[in-house]
């Protein structure tokens, strides 16, 4: 029996929450760092003893997105250009979001966790 931290799914939703005010005319420094400790999440979410099948592939889509525009290096990250703006990435981090809402959604449902 694996032991379920729920508590993930409260601060991964946190985390994604963050990034729906994202527009395309978002300056990357203005929300560089909800987009990395987003990444960080999801990608603990990968990690996670309880694997999640069906949403993993959108789960590593979210990464990848992120990964377009916010470096992973942290000193990287750090020095983004004040200039650069997130453009059409935004669009697509909107549609990934939505869709990772549904697909986690039906994959939470179908998970069997029990309380005493």
């Amino acid at each position: 029996m694996q032991r379920v931290n729920e508590y993930r799914f409260y601060d991964l939703g946190t985390k994604l929450a963050r990034l729906r005010s994202i527009k395309q005319d978002t300056l990357v420094q203005s929300c560089v760092w909800d987009c990395w400790f987003a990444r960080d999440a999801l990608e603990e979410l990968l990690d996670d003893p309880v694997e999640l099948q069906v949403c993993r592939p959108v789960v590593e889509k979210l990464i990848d997105l992120i990964t377009s525009f916010v470096p992973v290096d942290v000193d990287e990250a750090a020095s983004v250009s004040t200039k650069a703006k997130v453009q059409f990435n935004a669009n697509r981090l909107q549609s990934a979001l939505k869709e990772l809402d549904a697909v986690l959604e039906a994959e939470c449902q179908a998970i069997d966790t029990y309380g005493q």
